[in-house]
């Protein structure tokens, strides 16, 4: 049988040196922001760049990671009231990106995709339609409720192969490879409340921040020895994969399903 968690990060690898990172950011009143920021690094960038122009001919333009249109439907994706404000560039030492940001009048109407960037598909054998959902009760010390997606894997038809080939046995190349590919690939969902946090079930809290998901793939595979040892484990399941990864520095799941957040 495959090995799921191999699948889920290896699925990645194809966008190496890339940040995705959202924040969901609410009011006392259940309003609140969206903010989606994405990063790659400079070598990518100019990489689009150079070949976004070689097919612009003479009718070059500015190149942007900014498409505003893209934005716009990104914005009626997310949920009923939902709306693309504005979009600002980053260039920092090492990156290029943006910020996006979105506004929502009721967050009992968004929707927050767990597979935020079609630039990090799931691998196929992971269904993951659903998005992370948000429940909201108003009042004097209103309550949040965060519903996290359900991930089901479908069955493998593969045989279970008890008898591993020697080329399999030897794969500190493809380790390499990999490893060298996940360089500032980073991806994560959070949440933070306008007040302070009275009483929550969330594993991951910063003073008024919930981490809901971030992995850091870099720091993943700077342990081989771990992450060799992880890996044979093969999970099955999402929250396996959660188990497993859990006490790896820079990966983060939250571990209920529903997550709630009382605050003032």
């Amino acid at each position: 049988m495959k090995n799921m968690f191999l699948l889920l990060v290896s699925s990645l690898c194809l966008i190496g040196c890339f940040e995705f990172d959202i924040l969901v950011k609410v009011n006392r009143d259940g309003s609140g922001t969206v903010e989606q920021t994405v990063l790659m690094s400079k070598a990518a960038f100019q990489q689009m760049k150079e070949f976004t122009q070689s097919f612009e001919g003479k009718n070059k333009k500015g190149f942007s990671l900014i498409d505003k249109k893209k934005l716009i439907k990104d914005a009626a994706a997310m949920g009923k009231g939902v709306y693309f404000m504005y979009a600002k560039p980053v260039s920092e030492m090492d990156r290029e990106g943006y910020i996006a940001y979105y506004s929502f009048k009721d967050i009992n109407a968004l929707k927050i995709n767990q597979n935020p960037s079609e630039k990090a598909p799931l691998p196929s054998d992971v269904e993951s339609n659903e998005p992370f959902t948000f429940s909201f009760q108003r009042g004097n010390q209103p309550t949040l409720t965060i519903r996290q997606p359900e991930v089901t894997f479908t069955p493998d038809s593969t045989p279970d192969d008890s008898e591993e080939s020697p080329a399999a046995d030897d794969d500190s190349s493809h380790m390499e490879m990999m490893m060298e590919m996940m360089k500032g690939l980073r991806v994560s969902i959070a949440a933070e409340v306008k007040g302070t946090i009275l009483k929550t079930n969330a594993t991951h809290v910063n003073a008024n921040r919930v981490t809901l998901m971030e992995m850091d793939f870099e720091q993943l595979f700077h342990n081989r020895e771990k992450f060799t040892a992880i890996s044979k484990l093969k999970p099955q399941t999402m929250e396996e994969i959660k188990q497993v990864l859990k006490d790896i520095p820079g990966i983060k799941f939250e571990m209920a399903r529903e997550t709630t957040i009382q605050f003032q």
